[in-house]
């Protein structure tokens, strides 16, 4: 839609920010030259997708982008297919983390590693498995590339850790790779000893959800 495209280029032309207002109907319908009903159908297209929100009393803002929300939409519409596409994204994590598991190491601050051994600690002592492991697995995966240079990476698996949060409850949870695994994984970055670290990320994603998801992947 043309006046979608006009619209996203508005915004990046004046490099609005997230909380800004996009201009009134009256004043896009004038900058475009589009009539009233497309330039709604847009702005309702771009509302759907997210990227903005009409605000009653303020006008139309520009939302914070959210990777998250377009997985949330793919999901939404796999229909019969969403434990599919719940697996898939396990595939996903598995090659992303993997591929950058050289630039985790390499960022990682000591304080970072700290925490992570607390991490490991916390899950030892759980009774069982439950959402509170798996939210521990998440807060793992997280802590592992909190300090990479890559923000899309960063966006990327927090939202894949959202869905997967979100597509599990507690009658049905996917099988985690064992605490003796986190335990080697940090060990290794304790020991500062990359060639342990990646043996250890390999045997990680070996097991539990990722189990079947046989992945080449590309170290970066």
């Amino acid at each position: 839609m043309k006046a979608f495209r006009e619209i996203r280029q508005y915004i990046v032309d004046k490099d609005l920010q997230p909380g800004d207002l996009l201009p009134t109907e009256q004043q896009l319908c004038q900058k475009l030259g589009v009539s009233r009903n497309v330039l709604r159908e847009a702005i309702k297209s771009m509302e759907v997708m997210g990227m903005i929100e009409a605000c009653p009393g303020r006008g139309t803002v520009l939302c914070p982008f959210s990777l998250e929300f377009l997985l949330q939409n793919v999901l939404c519409f796999a229909g019969r297919d969403q434990n599919r596409r719940v697996e898939e994204l396990a595939g996903l994590q598995k090659t992303l983390e993997l591929s950058y598991m050289r630039e985790a190491f390499r960022s990682l601050s000591p304080t970072a590693v700290q925490e992570l051994r607390l991490l490991a600690g916390m899950l030892r002592e759980l009774d069982e498995p439950g959402m509170e492991a798996l939210k521990l697995h998440h807060r793992f995966h997280a802590l592992l590339f909190r300090e990479v240079d890559n923000h899309l990476l960063r966006d990327l698996l927090d939202a894949v850790d959202v869905i997967q949060q979100t597509y599990h409850n507690s009658e049905h949870l996917p099988a985690l790779p064992d605490t003796e695994l986190v335990d080697g994984v940090v060990r290794a970055l304790e020991e500062y000893n990359f060639q342990a670290f990646a043996q250890a990320m390999d045997a990680y994603f070996s097991k539990g959800i990722f189990e079947k998801k046989n992945i080449d992947y590309y170290e970066c």
